[in-house]
């Protein structure tokens, strides 16, 4: 029997997977910390715009998101430069609990979120001219940190800055 080359085997076909449980398990053991240490009660003091999310739903997009991070990380297995950025981008956004101090420092989170949304079209450019799905799999985190970051702009309006 003759294999056809250009059936993908069983093991390049799942490739996708333990990257993708890699980034989703690291995603769900930040939320832990935050839940463990009361990061998310202590937002409820701020006022929040009209538009702003339950804190669950929050939660459950940056889940979502870190599964396509992975997804883009899977997929980029030819180019490990890169691979790298992807890896990268998600250390970025898993910092920023952590330099937001609980995520009660806003003018912090602005900026943190500000720079976060410009590497991230960064990359997705870059990624782009290489391999066009990989950087398709990082669109959604930059229309999620447009949206973070207006939400943050009236979060900061509503309650003055917090640094």
């Amino acid at each position: 029997m003759v294999k056809n080359k250009t059936m993908p085997s069983l093991r390049k076909k799942h490739s996708w997977l333990p990257p993708v449980l890699l980034f989703v398990g690291v995603c769900l053991l930040v939320n832990g910390i935050i839940f463990g240490l009361g990061w998310n009660a202590k937002n409820d003091d701020l006022l929040q715009p009209w538009f702003a999310p339950p804190g669950a739903f929050i939660g459950t997009v940056w889940v979502a998101l870190f599964a396509l991070m992975g997804a883009s990380y899977a997929h980029l297995q030819h180019l490990p430069k890169q691979r790298c950025a992807v890896m990268g981008l998600a250390v970025l956004c898993l910092a920023y609990p952590f330099y937001t101090m609980g995520l009660q420092a806003s003018v912090t989170g602005q900026v943190g979120t500000l720079i976060t949304l410009v590497a991230t079209a960064g990359l997705m450019g870059w990624v782009y001219r290489k391999d066009r799905a990989a950087a398709l799999l990082l669109a959604p985190l930059g229309c999620w940190l447009v949206f973070a970051s207006f939400l943050t702009a009236s979060v900061l309006r509503l309650n003055g800055p917090v640094l």
